[in-house]
């Protein structure tokens, strides 16, 4: 099994910013199901990170559907490791709104905004558990 963490900006804006994030959710929720990947999306800013738990092969296929999405761009992936047990088992795909406790956390790291390609190995962990610990929502905010 592997994580993978990326960033990607969005090519949409609003008003169809919530209809696109309706449907990724819906997209990566039906996909992840049939291939038992587990991970969490946040989303501000214009702003995609994602990350991904599972077997190699299935993240991988993942992310070359992602890289041909319309609606990504400029994705780069900031964080691929080994692990053993996935910390999002219990979801297809999380999604986090933008929440006040993820911008304390960047105002706590001394950023002004959500840039998470800014982030050491250490905070992306230390994010990573904070989001484990927040409530997902079922769609979008």
């Amino acid at each position: 099994m592997q994580t993978l963490c990326y960033i990607s900006h969005a090519t949409f804006e609003m008003p169809m910013q919530m209809q696109h994030l309706s449907d990724i959710l819906t997209e990566s929720r039906q996909f992840n199901a049939r291939h038992d990947i587990h991970g969490v999306l946040y989303f501000a800013d214009g702003q995609f990170l994602q990350c991904l738990e599972g077997q190699t092969e299935d993240v991988e296929q993942l992310m070359q559907r992602i890289r041909r999405d319309p609606r990504h761009q400029n994705i780069n992936v900031i964080f691929q490791q080994p692990i053993t047990q996935a910390l999002f088992a219990g979801w297809s795909m999380k999604f986090i709104s933008r929440q006040h406790p993820i911008k304390q956390f960047f105002h706590s790291q001394h950023y002004g905004q959500f840039c998470p390609d800014q982030l050491s190995s250490e905070q992306l962990q230390a994010l990573l558990s904070l989001m484990y610990q927040l409530d997902g929502d079922d769609l979008v905010a």
